[in-house]
């Protein structure tokens, strides 16, 4: 069930944290990408210090009058001007719109660049979306947020060949089902940001 399931929503991982920005900082601290990334300017503080923590380099994007979201046509511009190793979109005061049409013309043009979509402010998802263009589909559950599960973050991964890590092969490894549900077992190493 569980194959038919990932190969369905071509999902190959699902992964849990205590903070999305844990998720966050092991997908950029595995890889050997060092080209910068593109951030929306209204971002969470917490983003940016974890880009700084795994010694990954970013570059800001100003952000759309009109949505409110990363302004598409200068992180368009910005693309085509210069070489990046992943975008992470995120929706603003949660609002749950994709940008579809944009996240195509990445997909096309850029099939190297990894694209995160931050979906911590909106409220969760605890199925995979099957028409998700993105790499990553990242969700926060903790409290302050639309739904606390008390269990964290999590993220939908999917595609193996952007995404071969040890730590996701770790956390995947590590998943078990118990009566609460599915958790991870605790790992070796833990990581937290504080």
């Amino acid at each position: 069930m569980a194959g038919r399931l990932r190969n369905k929503f071509r999902v190959t991982h699902i992964v849990q944290a205590p903070r999305a920005s844990a998720i966050l900082y092991n997908l950029l601290a595995t890889r050997a990408d060092l080209r910068p990334w593109l951030l929306p300017a209204n971002i969470y503080p917490i983003v940016p210090l974890t880009f700084f923590k795994a010694g990954a380099p970013f570059d800001l994007v100003d952000i759309s009058a009109e949505t409110l979201h990363m302004d598409l046509d200068q992180a368009a511009g910005r693309l085509k001007r210069g070489q990046y190793g992943g975008l992470l979109y995120a929706h603003t005061y949660g609002e749950p719109s994709t940008p579809v049409a944009f996240f195509q013309f990445i997909q096309s043009r850029y099939p190297d660049l990894l694209l995160v979509d931050d979906r911590c402010l909106c409220a969760p998802d605890l199925q995979p979306d099957a028409a998700t263009l993105a790499d990553v589909t990242l969700y926060s559950t903790g409290y302050a947020k639309i739904v606390d599960l008390g269990r964290g973050s999590y993220a939908f991964l999917k595609g193996e060949r952007r995404l071969s890590s040890p730590f996701f092969a770790v956390r995947v490894s590590r998943l078990r089902r118990n009566r609460k549900g599915l958790q991870a077992r605790p790992a070796r190493r833990n990581i937290r940001l504080s």
